[in-house]
């Protein structure tokens, strides 16, 4: 059982990451107009911080994905 575990973390770990930058890219969208290309150029760089990239994420998340 600890090897399924151990398999799955960085599956899951990816798939959280991907779901961050999402509500991140949905977020800047909403927040600042934006197109899509231009907002995911600024999720990508705001996913290298991990502090503002989380926060981001947040505020996407429940404003952009009610």
């Amino acid at each position: 059982m600890r090897a399924v575990g151990n398999g799955l973390g960085p599956i899951i770990f990816v798939g959280l990451g991907i779901l961050q930058i999402a509500a991140t890219i949905a977020g800047i969208q909403l927040w600042l107009g934006l197109s899509t290309f231009l907002a995911v150029i600024l999720a990508m760089f705001f996913a290298w911080m991990p502090l503002v990239g989380t926060a981001v994420g947040v505020y996407g998340a429940v404003t952009a994905w009610g």
